[in-house]
């Protein structure tokens, strides 16, 4: 899976919290893991895997019995669903 930010209004962020202005007309405010997700992306598509390096390094690994890449798929469906991240590769 690659993903990499959506169109949006707005966005501010300070203090590791984030809000995002979609253009679908919402404010969505991000946890702090899914803030710095998507502070990580960009215009350009990054694999799953690569952003998942990202997370483990700035929150460790996550509980047993997930990888890292399934539940950086999950937080990328979630913020895919808020309209501010496409995906490909689904």
């Amino acid at each position: 899976m690659r993903a990499r930010r959506s169109p949006v209004l707005d966005d501010y962020a300070e203090d590791g919290q984030v809000a995002v202005y979609s253009e679908g007309g919402i404010v969505v405010v991000l946890s702090e893991l899914a803030g710095v997700a998507w502070g990580a992306l960009g215009d350009d598509w990054t694999t799953a895997e690569a952003l998942a390096s990202v997370l483990v390094e700035a929150f460790g690994e996550p509980p047993e019995g997930h990888t890292a890449v399934q539940m950086t798929e999950l937080t990328l469906h979630t913020l895919s669903g808020h309209g501010i991240v496409e995906l490909d590769g689904v």
